[in-house]
């Protein structure tokens, strides 16, 4: 194990401390919750299967991918230090070429900051993440938000600088007090883990709520889910209806399929599989793999439209070909 290697490991054992008594119930609710599309319960999974006792390091990998396909830069990085896993670098940058794609400099006129913020997004082996990092903590410090938000994840991270949950924290903050979207969504996932910070659903939910409100789909997402589970906070599901329908409005496939999912089982006046095939093809066209998957479903057994044996078969290929392994088997 090199040094670099042993840091990392070290990092994850002081920062998710919910693996120090894991258990089979522990390690599948983190799956249940992958599968569901939660990116941090993805490596979080992938974190136990690396290092438990009976590690399993292709199952770590299993989960590392999937979480990096859902924008998570923890395990995007976790997957370069997996052993045996040559190509993970240039896996990640084809994965991951603008995680932040959607965020863009307050003032237009900063041309150097966009450059900057272009240079991170666009990164690979040879690009000077110490120099980048230096530059967002100076624009940072002066005041512009989106700065604040690529130094959050590059403290969070560990990239071009040593990894330091605190700084990004206060980072997340500035961001998010300056209304950075995506940084309100950032904090919310590290206070919902307590991820360097003491856990508190309630202020996860309050900050996601707050992306939500300046319309990132990921955050109305992510306080869907709390409200659909109950997770930390009461269980209302009409509630969660109406943040899932936000976000699936703002393009996030994700929030879709959780809407979809709603109408496949409510109840009564709930229970609604036209609206729920509806939800499922916007998913679909917005590329979420899960969707598409369960179009085909509903085709292959005429589930809120007609039976089409032709049209499952072209809408398991798509799953199957944006990686949804289960589609694959279908002929």
């Amino acid at each position: 194990m090199t040094i670099k290697k042993l840091y990392f490991v070290l990092g994850l054992i002081l920062h998710y401390s919910i693996f120090s008594s894991a258990g089979a119930s522990d390690i599948s609710l983190l799956v249940k919750e992958c599968n569901e599309g939660r990116a941090n319960s993805c490596g979080q999974a992938g974190v136990y299967y690396e290092n438990s006792e009976n590690a399993d390091l292709k199952k770590a990998e299993q989960m590392y991918s999937a979480g990096c396909d859902l924008d998570d830069m923890f395990s995007c990085g976790a997957l370069i230090y997996l052993p045996d896993d040559k190509d993970s670098s240039n896996k990640i940058i084809k994965q991951q070429p603008d995680i932040h794609k959607n965020s863009k400099a307050t003032n237009n006129s900063n041309n150097f900051l966009d450059e900057t913020i272009s240079s991170f997004n666009r990164r690979n082996s040879s690009t000077d993440l110490k120099k980048l990092f230096s530059s967002f903590n100076d624009y940072c410090a002066h005041g512009e938000g989106i700065a604040c938000l690529y130094s959050g994840v590059m403290n969070n991270y560990g990239l071009g600088t040593k990894r330091n949950l605190k700084k990004a924290i206060s980072n997340y903050e500035s961001a998010c007090e300056s209304n950075i979207s995506k940084a309100c969504y950032n904090l919310g996932f590290m206070y919902e883990y307590g991820n360097g910070v003491a856990k508190s659903i309630k202020t996860s939910l309050s900050l996601f709520e707050r992306g939500c409100a300046l319309n990132d789909g990921k955050a109305c997402n992510s306080a869907g889910f709390l409200y659909e589970y109950g997770k930390g906070i009461k269980q209302n599901k009409g509630t969660a209806a109406k943040y899932f329908e936000k976000g699936c409005d703002l393009n996030d496939g994700q929030a879709c399929r959780n809407r979809a999912w709603l109408y496949v089982k409510g109840k009564g006046k709930y229970h609604d599989p036209n609206m729920a095939f509806s939800y499922f093809s916007k998913g679909c066209d917005l590329h979420d793999a899960k969707s598409c998957s369960s179009v085909g479903y509903s085709y292959l057994h005429g589930s809120g439209t007609k039976n089409d044996l032709e049209m499952a078969r072209k809408y398991y290929k798509i799953a199957c070909k944006q990686g949804h392994k289960k589609s694959c088997s279908f002929k």
